[in-house]
């Protein structure tokens, strides 16, 4: 009886050993390379987009100097025609003056004044065009570096676009394995835990069985050796 209350003991040993081990290392370890390679993975995605927008905002600015630099051209270009035109003009006048007090006879006032007019009349138109053509030449050029800047900004887009999505099937693939291990570590611990109430129980129960026989044995050896003694004595 006694080796039967040994071998109970040592099973319900072996049972409480098992439940108290600890986790499995491997999902621990598992978890926490996922949890880093969704956050390196994070960390690539913002550090991509940062260099994207720096290459965006980089052709930008060279746009926007282009543009600059065009205003200027054609602000002193624009100039220039009306500082002529202004000259051109007052050369004009003070010849009128002068033909002013030309004889009229002969109509020689006349002719002056008119070959004056239409001296005015060419600088003027002259000037016009030259200005129209230098506004419209940095219209042109407005107009191409805004396309620029449309184009820039569709690219820049579409490129961080397909990082994110990239970023995002990535993340979400190693985010469903991390996902994955800590449910199988939830289960673990659950099972676990299922499996320390059972060998608890089974201890009580166990310890109970053990004490029961213990009891009995104890009782059983006790009141043999009273019996015998009395007995004995009553026979001495």
């Amino acid at each position: 009886m006694s080796r039967f209350v040994l071998v109970v003991l040592a099973i319900i040993g072996a049972f409480q050993a098992a439940s108290a081990a600890p986790e499995p290392l491997i999902l621990g370890v598992t978890r926490g390379f996922l949890d880093a390679a969704r956050t390196k993975v994070g960390a690539a995605q913002g550090i991509t987009n940062a260099a994207i927008q720096a290459g965006s905002d980089g052709i930008n600015l060279g746009l926007n100097s282009v543009q600059d630099v065009e205003a200027i051209k054609s602000n002193v270009l624009r100039g220039a025609v009306n500082i002529t035109r202004n000259l051109g003009s007052e050369v004009i006048t003070q010849s009128r003056n002068l033909a002013n007090h030309l004889p009229s006879a002969v109509g020689i006032r006349g002719a002056a004044n008119l070959g004056l007019s239409a001296a005015q009349g060419a600088l003027d138109l002259g000037a016009n065009v030259a200005n129209g053509v230098f506004t419209g030449a940095q219209a042109l050029v407005n107009g191409t570096l805004g396309a620029g800047r449309s184009v820039n900004s569709g690219v820049t887009g579409a490129a961080q676009g397909a990082v994110n999505a990239g970023g995002n099937v990535v993340g979400g693939v190693i985010g469903a394995k991390a996902n994955a291990v800590g449910a199988l570590q939830n289960a673990t611990a659950a099972v676990r835990s299922g499996v320390r109430g059972a060998v608890s129980g089974a201890a009580g129960a166990a310890s109970r069985l053990v004490g029961g026989l213990t009891g009995g044995l104890t009782g059983g050896l006790t009141g043999g050796l009273t019996g015998g003694l009395t007995g004995g004595n009553r026979l001495g």
